[in-house]
């Protein structure tokens, strides 16, 4: 990407295409699980306990439930589409994707989610962002890739240059690995920030979960700076 000072935040943006995740970038899906673990176990806990996939399973279980039990909840919380339709938007996401829409300015979203989700998230578009162009919403129909090869793949069609807004640390490293594509990560995790081509988006505070409150003034002062 070019040095290049733009003129303006449309400038910069038309010149550099605009690529979303869903879960985490736009739903927020953490809070919605987390919400319901903690009703189903019992605790306490907070997005920021997060730290995996199975890490639903492995608490569930630490806390008395079987495997079956766990491997249920865990289920539920990541892959049912009638508990995470019910996600909000992540703060600021609706606005971000506002700005883009009232500019006429290109963006999609790239979801690494399970083929089984493909309509529950396009409803969920209409139902909470529904200006988003539902033909740029990119979503596995079948099994034949993984998420995250489908990513990169999906990634390397849209568009050159393009900036994706992530939250995985995992996916952020193999995009990187395997396309062009810079990556804006919001995440507080610093493995990744000697990478040429990262972003880093960290919350302001360690013990909070970055938002999209912001991000795209400090995608433009990152760049530039």
């Amino acid at each position: 990407m070019s040095k290049e000072i733009a003129s303006s935040p449309e400038e910069f943006f038309f010149s550099n295409e605009v690529i979303v995740d869903h879960d985490g970038v736009m739903a927020d899906t953490r809070t919605l699980a987390i919400e319901e673990i903690n009703e189903t176990l019992g605790t306490n806990y907070t997005v920021c306990d997060i730290n995996g996939w199975h890490w639903v399973s492995e608490i569930a279980q630490e806390h008395g439930m079987s495997e079956g039990e766990a491997k249920e909840l865990e289920d539920k919380v990541w892959y049912d589409p009638d508990f995470l339709i019910q996600a909000k938007p992540l703060e600021g996401a609706y606005e971000f994707m506002k700005w883009f829409h009232d500019k006429g300015l290109k963006l999609s979203v790239v979801t690494s989610r399970n083929p089984e989700l493909r309509n529950s998230t396009l409803s969920w578009y209409k139902e909470n962002i529904p200006f988003v162009d539902k033909t740029r919403i990119f979503i596995r129909t079948n099994y034949e890739f993984t998420g995250d090869v489908f990513k990169v793949f999906a990634l390397n069609r849209i568009a050159i240059p393009a900036i994706h807004f992530e939250d995985s640390v995992e996916q952020a490293r193999i995009i990187l690995d395997y396309t062009n594509v810079k990556v804006a990560l919001l995440s507080n995790s610093r493995v990744l920030n000697h990478r040429d081509g990262l972003i880093p988006l960290p919350a302001d505070n360690s013990l909070a979960t970055p938002t999209m409150k912001g991000v795209r003034q400090r995608v433009i002062q990152s760049i530039y700076s």
